[in-house]
């Protein structure tokens, strides 16, 4: 009996419950007790067989209160027997990752909240489900289930549905006035958001450029010619004149008048100028103006010729 791989006491008129012996079986593969008069519990010790993989105990008295079967990562093959929807107290069934094969039907009332029946061998539609309305996870995915999604209306409760890896048909949507708007509206919204934002980096990038290439103008460009004195600015003159010649730096000096200093700089834009400093109690009296015009252009001149082109200017 200890090698014993097959039991098949169906069809009698056994009665009483389910001798515990029979976990003595280390070997037992199949165990038919189907159509008897059976009663009480399952004994937990069947959970000794661990190479059994075919029950029947149908058609008997069997009390079951399980509430939770797990048996996931194992090798059980056949299908799964829509009676297990009639076990009121079951809430939580897990064959995943099994060799399961056939349909899948449950009965009502069917009161699974958890039920995982992921990569197996399951066939046909799953509109068998229909009846598990109690439903808050759900995973079928990894079978090959044909036909229609399933309808997730049926299922208010749901918070967890896997259907992928199947070969599964979408659900077309109800085609009324107001789904249309709804999908009108789903594409058209997508497509102006993407759209302004496409026109303000347009914007923003010729924004950018413009700014980028104002600032990156050459300071000569940026200032005008510096010979031209109409449309130079004064001001940046002077700091341009006050930085090239390090604050009028006696080493700048080319030559001392009666009314001023000689300085020769030379200016970023590349050109070499000659400036005239008049001495502050020089430049406060009367008629100083004419007499720089007239003694300027001759004050050290060729000096200041041999290097480059020479302006002259009156800083007082």
């Amino acid at each position: 009996m200890v090698n014993l791989t097959v039991l098949d006491l169906s069809i009698n008129k056994l009665n009483g419950s389910i001798p515990k012996e029979l976990s003595k079986l280390q070997n037992l593969q199949t165990l038919n007790l189907g159509n008897n008069n059976l009663g009480g519990l399952i004994p937990t010790s069947f959970g000794q067989l661990s190479k059994l993989r075919i029950v029947n105990i149908s058609m008997n008295h069997i009390n079951l209160t399980l509430e939770k079967l797990d048996l996931n990562h194992n090798n059980l093959v056949g299908p799964i027997y829509p009676e297990f929807g009639m076990m009121s107290r079951l809430f939580y069934l897990d064959f995943s990752s099994n060799q399961l094969s056939g349909n899948v039907s449950f009965q009502k009332p069917c009161n699974f909240q958890h039920l995982d029946l992921s990569m197996n061998l399951m066939t046909g539609v799953v509109t068998g489900l229909s009846a598990c309305n109690y439903l808050e996870y759900l995973d079928i995915s990894g079978n090959n289930f044909s036909g229609q999604m399933l309808n997730i209306s049926n299922f208010p409760n749901l918070v967890f549905l896997n259907q992928s890896q199947n070969h599964l048909i979408a659900i077309v949507p109800d085609h009324s006035p107001r789904n249309k708007l709804v999908l009108y509206l789903a594409t058209l919204i997508p497509t102006i958001v993407g759209g302004g934002f496409l026109v303000l980096l347009y914007v923003h990038y010729h924004h950018h450029k413009a700014r980028t290439k104002k600032f990156q103008q050459p300071e000569t460009t940026r200032h005008g010619d510096v010979c031209s004195i109409l449309n130079y600015d004064g001001t940046l003159a002077y700091e341009d004149f006050i930085n090239a010649t390090e604050d009028f730096d006696l080493k700048y000096c080319i030559g001392t008048g009666g009314y001023g200093s000689v300085y020769e700089a030379k200016l970023p834009n590349g050109k070499t100028f000659a400036l005239k400093k008049l001495h502050r109690f020089e430049a406060e009296q009367p008629g100083i103006q004419p007499k720089f015009q007239e003694r300027g252009p001759s004050l050290n001149q060729p000096k200041a010729q041999k290097h480059s082109e020479t302006l002259w200017f009156c800083l007082a």
